[in-house]
């Protein structure tokens, strides 16, 4: 159970130094947290019996995982939380569409620009809804605005002078092969 614990206290510091590492690029997230497991497992090899109380001294002497992180990389490094930049990138990539595409094309350089997200989080940014809601907004018009127009074009007076031909048609053919079933022509012309 000593060895359990001990593991578990080096995966929560090590799951604490890559959340205050969330500022920082992918592969300097994987150095630093490389370089202190490294630290960590190096100092525990030379421990005569490494047990629960040996580890949390070990981690003590590291240090708070935020602190590394803004020792190594400066007060940019450490995750303070979403800035400014990443807030205009969100309303930008909602409303952007709105101003001529120009705001949402301004959004995802600013989603793309940014250390918060993680590659990811920004391709979903970029392709869920290109435009924002603008594109979805325009998508949705443009569907409605096509069903309409069908459902309108099949009450025309052409529509129904086609629907006419057609059902002449089938009934000459049914009438001209008895052995089919008529089922086809009724189902065919029984729209109105």
């Amino acid at each position: 159970m000593d060895a359990k614990s001990s593991q578990h206290l080096v995966e929560q510091y090590l799951k604490e130094l890559r959340a205050a590492s969330r500022g920082l690029s992918r592969g300097e997230r994987r150095e630093l947290a490389a370089q202190i497991e490294e630290h960590i497992r190096a100092a525990l090899a030379i421990m005569p019996a490494p047990g629960e109380a040996g580890v949390r001294e070990i981690l003590e002497r590291l240090g708070d995982p935020e602190e590394i992180v803004a020792e190594q990389y400066g007060p940019h490094g450490a995750r303070a939380g979403i800035g400014a930049q990443a807030v205009t990138a969100i309303v930008l990539l909602l409303v952007g569409g709105f101003l001529a595409g120009i705001g949402w094309i301004a959004g995802v350089v600013l989603l793309w620009t940014s250390q918060v997200w993680t590659r990811r989080e920004k391709l979903i940014g970029t392709l869920v809804v290109p435009g924002g809601l603008f594109g979805a907004f325009f998508v949705a018009s443009a569907l409605l605005v096509t069903s309409v127009g069908s459902a309108l074009a099949d009450r025309s007076p052409a529509a129904s002078a086609a629907r006419t031909r057609r059902c002449a048609t089938w009934s000459r053919i049914a009438a001209a092969a008895p052995r089919r079933s008529s089922r086809s022509s009724t189902r065919s012309c029984s729209r109105s």
